[in-house]
């Protein structure tokens, strides 16, 4: 049997078991403070909270594969001691080939366990989900809140699953889907998530999309409104086209009970679009200062740059704001037009230097490798963002998922998704060319790209010095990532070396 990895905790219990398994990379204790980013399985223990409302007390087990894993075979062990009747997998698109491997490794165990899966993988494509994976039963289409617990309460009293609203199943031999169930209407009304059911210390000293260290011990992602109202052709649309919000008090609230409770000093809020109406920031900075909560707060995701203005900027820095990211992708406007996201880009930029002046680490998000984009084209983005106030530049290259309108109509411009989206598909450091030049020349354009913002000497003397505001180059995990090689440069990286010693 295989030795169990650090930190799992054997429970046996009689009743419903199920088990929930975000299906990320094992092994993210060893690596460290490097990619690829994970962070708390929040998804999951949604899910597990709504479970225990819905069921009331029933056994559910909510793990991460990066954490709780060292190796795809420890979950052999976790098996056999959990010993599921239901295993529910939760994982992105270009997971697939690990949600597979993790869905055949249960279905060996168990020919009777149900095995369930979720996430923007089932939403995109539940049918071509269980098409591709025979070893999954039920794909969820959408929220899990109340189809997750609806299904399990069909498997458990052995009532027609094709009454479950939400889901694909197997139904004469083929996949079909069921009712579509229509999206939460109040998630004020949802349960709050425990965070006992998960390391949270251990997330702390791991790489996370906020691309900088926890200093402030721990920290929680949330994500405090779903859906978005625009139509970005490159977008899951996982939570649908009609933003819904947490009440701001909801939101302080709830920050505040994780503050006293779990000592949680830093948020990450990751939303699909958080400024979806207006006065919106200015409300939830608000119930932050009356509360007096001293927090730190990040935006990884979910801000839209052309909506923010300066006086919601000083607000948020004010809350205790001190990262921010927004989508720039391109500056071509064909591109513009292909992507609908009708971003205004010259407020885009002006936020950036807004939120850089109060001191906030900028990042922005840029795409390369549109079908049929041009070198230069490709240069002039670049350019731009390297003239800009953004501290941190991300290079993602344009990667069509299926499920997309971006997908579709790469495919029809003669995109291959098929040599790209495998095995060694990864999303920090994915390299997709959809743009029809020759692979060699796009690397190139793209290697060049990810380096060239930081050799620019205004962009390395504010990286350091928000960095040693921030006390990041004393954290032990700082220097540490080959990320921070990589991006940064050797000259930074020398310099805060240096930092760090004399801080020592």
């Amino acid at each position: 049997m295989t030795a169990c990895a650090p930190g799992i905790k054997i429970m046996r219990v009689t009743g419903p078991r199920i088990l929930l398994l975000r299906t990320t990379p094992p092994g993210a204790r060893k690596r460290g403070f490097g990619p690829p980013p994970c962070f708390p399985p929040l998804g999951l223990l949604h899910v597990a909270a709504g479970l225990r409302e819905a069921l009331g007390p029933i056994h559910v087990r909510v793990m991460d594969a990066a954490v709780d894993l060292e190796r795809e075979e420890d979950l052999d062990t976790v098996l056999e001691a959990e010993r599921p009747e239901i295993v529910g997998l939760s994982g992105l698109t270009h997971e697939e080939p690990l949600v597979a491997r993790t869905a055949r490794r249960a279905r060996s165990w168990s020919a009777r366990a149900s095995i369930v899966v979720g996430g923007p993988i089932a939403s995109s494509d539940p049918i071509g989900l269980l098409e591709r994976i025979p070893g999954v039963d039920h794909s969820i289409v959408g929220e899990g809140d109340e189809t997750f617990p609806d299904l399990v309460d069909a498997i458990s009293r052995g009532r027609d699953r094709g009454s479950v609203r939400g889901i694909a199943l197997r139904s004469g031999g083929r996949p079909v889907l069921t009712q579509r169930r229509p999206f939460v209407a109040d998630l004020d009304a949802l349960p709050l998530v425990d965070w006992s059911e998960t390391d949270l210390d251990a997330y702390g000293r791991l790489y996370n999309f906020n691309d900088l260290p926890v200093v402030s011990g721990r920290y929680a992602p949330m994500v405090t409104s779903r859906g978005c109202p625009f139509r970005c052709t490159y977008c899951h649309g996982h939570f649908g086209r009609r933003a819904r919000g947490l009440d701001p008090a909801r939101i302080a609230e709830e920050m505040d009970r994780d503050v006293r409770r779990w000592g949680i000093r830093e948020f990450h809020i990751s939303d699909d679009i958080f400024n979806f109406r207006k006065g919106r920031i200015e409300s939830f900075c608000k119930e932050i200062r009356a509360r007096r909560l001293d927090v730190r707060l990040a935006f990884p995701n979910g801000i839209r740059g052309d909506r923010l203005t300066r006086h919601e900027v000083d607000a948020l820095a004010d809350a205790g704001c001190f990262a921010l990211s927004l989508a720039v992708e391109t500056v071509t406007k064909r591109f513009e037009q292909l992507l609908r996201k009708r971003l205004d880009l010259d407020h885009v930029f002006r936020a950036a230097e807004w939120a850089s002046a109060r001191g906030m680490v900028t990042r922005c998000f840029v795409m390369l490798g549109f079908p049929g984009e041009t070198p230069e084209e490709m240069k002039a983005t670049i350019d731009r963002v390297t003239a800009s106030a953004f501290d941190i530049v991300h290079i993602f290259t344009v990667a069509p998922n299926p499920g997309t309108d971006l997908h579709d109509l790469a495919v029809g411009m003669g995109f291959d998704p098929r040599r790209w989206y495998g095995a060694d598909y990864d999303y920090d450091a994915c390299f997709v060319n959809a743009s029809g030049l020759p692979d060699g020349t796009f690397r190139r354009i793209v290697d060049w790209a990810r380096l060239h913002p930081y050799r620019q000497p205004e962009r390395q003397a504010r990286l350091r010095d928000r960095y040693r505001t921030m006390g990041a180059p004393a954290h032990p995990l700082f220097l540490a990532g080959q990320h921070w090689k990589l991006a940064l440069g050797e000259v930074l990286r020398r310099d805060l070396e240096r930092t760090a010693q004399r801080q020592v």
